[in-house]
């Protein structure tokens, strides 16, 4: 007996039921393997010297950009470069794999199509928060050294994500991780064409922004036998090895013959791609209402998401982390677009501003609907405290948003007079197209302009 079927809907039969077909072949990708690249420039102490890694590309590999990885090795000493000693409490920061690196530019073929601003690693851990579900951070992420504190700037043997980080880096111990090239350009999946060449440039952070802990004691000294000034960091992380690897493939010569081809019709190669931006501004303390400037003028971004840290943390203290986002008694949050706001671009946080739960969710709002979470929980909210505005579609994979024209500010009140400085990091979502002619010319269409 047929089953019933409602009128002007079609027949189909699951996949699985093909029980004499054998499956597809992928014949597109003939061979892969890693390349090692190197920094160009020599690893030093001092942290204010760039990280440069350069690459020239053959006429036969592809590079599977979204595959390739940096690893590290570093090692935290005294600041003036001695061991620690057994007694020193300090460590890196929870995310160290985001915040080892203040800024990040990109050049391809000689072009510009990159270049952040110091507020990069908010756009890489921004990315980390929101975009790995909880087993991802308790297995994959531990790979980067993700281990995140469970007490809020407090850093001793109650604060289990600390002491685990602490253990790794007791004593000077050399440590290693693994952190993505978190560049729109490495987050797409088309390969990069050959006899292209590239270069990386990163400027590692300042050390009083990557370490936490507390100061040494008056007692305490490093081995040389001085005790810091007390306006002196204590601390410095050298990076004692760094490598890029690029993720290198031979491709089916038929599919290359058929690249050549449409280069040679004057055809350009695209690589559309997912561009964060990252602004902020600054809200003095006793601050109870403030709306920013225009921070954004022209295409609207596909979401928004927002946070508020200590001014005191984002510029560097060891007894703070600059991942810490707390509600700071807010009341409600609202994206103002052309100077209006609907309820659809508000979210309240209730008479005692304790009352997250519209925040908490709008976390999970611009995600798929397969995507189950990315471990947060709510009771983690307190201490992640972030807020996220949808904007325009952006749920349907390897399509465009439409392009929306609009003003954007950021409108915030608070139950009660703000008690310290604070930095509100905006993290915006656009289209971006880079595209690559014949010539080896790159022209980038970046949507948010």
């Amino acid at each position: 007996m047929d089953p019933q079927v409602l009128p002007n809907s079609s027949k189909v039969y699951p996949d699985n039921l093909n029980l004499f077909s054998v499956p597809s072949t992928n014949v597109g990708v003939v061979s892969s393997d890693y390349l090692t690249i190197y920094p160009s420039n020599s690893l030093s102490l001092d942290s204010s010297s760039p990280l440069t890694f350069a690459y020239t590309g053959t006429n036969v590999h592809y590079l599977d950009l979204s595959s390739s990885y940096i690893y590290l090795e570093g090692q935290i000493l005294n600041a003036d470069g001695t061991n620690l000693d057994a007694t020193a409490n300090v460590t890196f920061n929870e995310d160290i794999a985001s915040n080892i690196f203040e800024s990040a530019e990109l050049t391809v073929n000689s072009f510009p199509v990159y270049r952040s601003t110091n507020l990069y690693p908010y756009y890489c851990h921004y990315n980390t928060l929101l975009s790995y579900g909880e087993g991802a951070k308790s297995s994959l992420l531990t790979a980067s050294l993700f281990y995140p504190d469970d007490k809020v700037d407090i850093y001793d043997s109650s604060n289990k994500g600390f002491v685990t980080r602490k253990k790794l880096s007791d004593a000077s111990a050399k440590f290693d991780f693994i952190r993505r090239v978190n560049i729109s350009l490495f987050d797409q999946t088309r390969p990069l064409y050959p006899d292209t060449d590239f270069v990386i440039t990163f400027r590692i952070a300042p050390d009083k922004q990557l370490l936490v802990g507390s100061r040494p004691s008056s007692s305490s000294s490093s081995t040389t036998g001085v005790t810091p000034a007390s306006d002196e960091f204590p601390y410095k992380l050298a990076i004692t090895k760094a490598m890029l690897f690029l993720r290198k493939m031979i491709i089916n010569e038929n599919i290359v013959k058929q690249h050549k081809l449409l280069l040679q019709q004057n055809k350009r190669l695209i690589y559309p791609c997912k561009h964060m931006d990252i602004k902020s501004f600054a809200i003095a303390a006793n601050t109870t209402e403030f709306t920013s400037e225009i921070l954004y003028n022209n295409t609207i971004p596909q979401f928004l998401v927002f946070g508020l840290v200590s001014l005191k943390a984002y510029y560097g203290d060891l007894g703070l982390s600059p991942f810490t986002f707390l509600g700071n008694d807010m009341e409600s949050v609202s994206v103002l677009v052309d100077g209006e706001s609907s309820s659809y671009k508000t979210i309240s946080f209730g008479s005692s501003g304790k009352n997250f739960a519209l925040g908490y969710y709008s976390l999970f709002q611009t995600l798929p609907r397969e995507f189950t979470g990315n471990g947060i929980k709510r009771e983690m909210y307190e201490s992640k405290h972030l807020v996220v505005f949808e904007l325009l579609p952006s749920k349907i994979p390897k399509c465009l948003s439409a392009n929306k024209k609009g003003q954007i500010k950021v409108a915030l009140k608070f139950h009660k007079p703000t008690s310290s400085a604070l930095l509100c990091v905006v993290g915006t979502l656009f289209d971006s197209i880079v595209e690559i002619a014949a010539d080896k010319s790159v022209y980038v269409d970046n949507l948010m302009m």
